[in-house]
């Protein structure tokens, strides 16, 4: 077996079983998967409908931030009352979702309801997702089905104009000591970027345009420590 082979499929093993997944189920898996490639069965990507919500809520965040109703007049975000927040998540979210939308975006830090019951969006303004929510498993499954795309796409495509973002800077020898710093740094530094980017595609977006002339676009930023 080639050793790329090796790495991959045991990385994926390791991060199965660290997720606390039992080891039979994964095996179970990885058997249908072999029982499927055997038989020359085609293995047909999976979508995830938890990536359409991170979405949906990533724009909400996105509006709260640029559009007027929703800002002071220095051009912060300002804090919502109920009824208005609700108005700003329905622009994106369906009726039924808005008091769910709501809850989840509490409940993983990413806005807050003050003591006088106005909700504040917290100072990074990113969507993030707890470890015990199950939509994490589908998020880290998502982003690595994206990054292996991406770098097939790269691998296949001679011109260098039309290939994907697949960047990295690293060194072998980090003082532990200065880790705390180093993830201030590029914390700060990204999610400068990722907003920069994020406005860009929203101004750019069309939802209503013909479906065969637009494609998904995404991009993700992480940071790594340790071996893996």
């Amino acid at each position: 077996m080639n050793a790329w082979i090796d790495i991959l499929l045991n990385a994926t093993v390791k991060f199965l079983l660290n997720m606390q997944l039992p080891g039979s189920q994964v095996a179970s898996a990885l058997r249908s998967l072999a029982d499927r490639i055997e038989a020359s069965e085609p293995i047909v990507p999976l979508h995830s409908p938890q990536e359409d919500h991170l979405v949906e809520v990533a724009g909400v965040i996105n509006d709260w931030r640029d559009d007027s109703a929703f800002t002071d007049r220095t051009g912060s975000p300002r804090p919502l009352r109920l009824d208005t927040l609700r108005a700003l998540i329905q622009q994106r979210v369906p009726q039924h979702e808005v008091d769910a939308t709501i809850d989840w975006l509490c409940d993983n830090g990413t806005i807050e309801r003050r003591d006088d019951g106005a909700y504040v969006l917290r100072p990074s303004g990113i969507v993030l997702i707890s470890h015990s929510d199950a939509s994490y498993a589908y998020r880290i499954s998502t982003i690595a089905a994206k990054y292996l795309a991406t770098v097939r796409h790269n691998a296949r495509t001679p011109d260098r104009s039309q290939r994907d973002v697949e960047q990295a800077a690293h060194v072998n020898h980090f003082p532990v000591q200065l880790l705390p710093e180093y993830r201030a740094k590029v914390k700060n530094e990204v999610q400068k970027m990722n907003l920069i980017i994020d406005n860009y595609l929203e101004d750019n977006n069309a939802p209503n345009a013909d479906p065969s002339k637009t494609t998904r676009v995404t991009l993700h930023s992480f940071s790594h420590v340790g071996s893996y």
